[in-house]
Formats: C-alpha cells, sequence, structure tokens
C-alpha cells in the first residue's frame, strides 16, 4: 500500500521531474545554495587577496625603511600588503639591525639610533607607530575602513591622508639623515622655533 507523498508522486510525472531536477542541482553544488563571493573575515570578495597580517614584512614597513634613510614617502594601504623580501633587501641594505620582531612590532637600530614599530588595534581604530627617542610618529586607520579589504579600495578616508602626511613629516624629524643633515651651513626652517 502506497503513502499519500508516493500516490502524489505516482500521479505527477511533471512533479516528480522537477523534484529530481531539483535534487540533482542541489548535488551537483555540493549542496551550497550560497553565492559566489564569500566572504572572509575581514570583509573580502573571495577572489581578493586577504590583507596581510605580518605587519612587519608588508610593503609600508619596507617604505618606513627606506623613508628613515631620506624618502620620506608612504602609502598607508601598503600595510596590508605583504612584502617581506623588500623588507628583508632593505634591512639588509641599510645595515639595519633587528632586536626583536613579531607580526605586529620591530625595534631595531639605524644608523646608531633605536626605533621602534608597532601595529594596536582598537575597536576603533587601528594605529601604526614609530618612535625614536621622546618622539612618536603616528598613523591611524578607521575601523570601518580596515573591515572593507583596504588593499583593494580607491577611495581612501580624508581622515587617513591627514594622518599620512603628518606621518611623513613626523618620519623626517627621527630619520637619521636628517640628523646628519643638521651640519649643513645651510639654515632652514624645520616647522618649530628653537
Amino acid at each position: 500500500m502506497r503513502t499519500k507523498k508516493e500516490n502524489v508522486l505516482a500521479r505527477s510525472p511533471l512533479l516528480r521531474g522537477a523534484f529530481c531536477a531539483t535534487l540533482l542541482a542541489f548535488v551537483a553544488c555540493g549542496g551550497d545554495n550560497s553565492s559566489n563571493t564569500n566572504s572572509t573575515e575581514m570583509g573580502c570578495a573571495s577572489n581578493q587577496a586577504k590583507p596581510t597580517e605580518n605587519y612587519t614584512s608588508s610593503t609600508l614597513m619596507s617604505q618606513i625603511l627606506e623613508s628613515l634613510k631620506g624618502e620620506p614617502k608612504v602609502d598607508p594601504l601598503g600595510l596590508f600588503k605583504e612584502d617581506t623580501r623588500t623588507v628583508q633587501q632593505k634591512i639588509e641594505k641599510y645595515g639595519i639591525e633587528v632586536a626583536s620582531q613579531t607580526k605586529s612590532s620591530m625595534i631595531f637600530r639605524l644608523s646608531g639610533a633605536e626605533y621602534s614599530f608597532k601595529v594596536q588595534g582598537t575597536e576603533d581604530t587601528l594605529k601604526v607607530s614609530l618612535s625614536s627617542g621622546s618622539i612618536a610618529c603616528g598613523l591611524s586607520f578607521p575601523m570601518s575602513f580596515v573591515d572593507q579589504c583596504p588593499q583593494e579600495s580607491t577611495d581612501t578616508p580624508a581622515s587617513l591622508k591627514n594622518s599620512q602626511a603628518e606621518f611623513e613629516d613626523c618620519i623626517k624629524k627621527i630619520a637619521p639623515a636628517s640628523k646628519e643633515d643638521s651640519g649643513n651651513k645651510q639654515p632652514g626652517y624645520d616647522g618649530e622655533f628653537n
């Protein structure tokens, strides 16, 4: 004796065909009915690179090392791009002594000065700091921006652009190159009155 469900399926070849087609489609897709834009925890689509969290091996770290040798130009979004090879090349090229290094901090010596690089996150902000002696340079990223896959972004927030300009200016003050040039006979205004 047939059940009610079997009677309905037996009487309706069209319904049975639709059921089989749906079942086959579900099995062929692996049972996954989600879209193709799976997200990572950072909010990036699966076809985009996940931001690096190894900040001391990032493009920004490489740019900071270069800035300390006289080229103060950084791209804040470089913090999210891995560039271990270039960072290592700069360390060797400039004779940098690394005292300690983790994924988010590095203490190093360059031309007799000691520097501390750190990346710390709070609920609202991701902060990058580079300090030497009593001077600390800071770069702040709004967490709302960091969560949106920043290495793929074309719109850098105005607050980050302002922070970038201040960071670059501050690096000039702590760079060994600027200290070496202080013996130059040409007087210049450095933004502060002594």
